[in-house]
């Protein structure tokens, strides 16, 4: 039976009216023992994304987490995610209220990326199948 190595997840939600994205990702990487979440918000030139990363060879070790933007600064994070929020209920209602205007980035605990039974025995031994509703922060 064949391990996971890598796998890659992404799925885009956009309004062409406005410029308004937003886009989720997951990655598992066996080599380097690491699990990505990823959000990513785009609203005309401005962008927002954070990422959140777990050692899955040190169940114990903090999140770490990465924010990135363009054209939006420290100070004004809040304020471009409350505007996107507005902006993307206007555009995308549909897509607002399937995800309830979720900012949580989450690691799916029912449906891990790790796909091979030895690999989910070890995670489970090793007490990293366990992960919630990660924040927007």
């Amino acid at each position: 039976m064949s391990q996971v190595v890598y796998r890659k997840k992404t799925s885009t939600t956009y309004s062409p009216e406005g410029g308004i994205s937003e886009s989720r990702s997951r990655e598992f990487d066996g080599v380097n023992g690491t699990d990505t979440v990823g959000l990513r918000r785009n609203m005309g030139d401005r962008h927002l994304e954070v990422l959140k990363t777990r050692n899955l060879r040190d169940p114990g070790a903090p999140i770490a987490t990465t924010v990135t933007g363009h054209n939006v600064s420290r100070e004004d994070e809040d304020s471009f995610d409350a505007q996107w929020t507005q902006e993307a209920q206007r555009r995308m209602p549909e897509y607002c209220q399937r995800s309830s205007g979720s900012s949580q980035i989450e690691w799916d605990v029912q449906r891990p990326m790790v796909t091979t039974q030895s690999q989910q025995r070890s995670m489970q031994r090793n007490g990293s199948h366990t992960a919630g509703q990660i924040g927007w922060r």
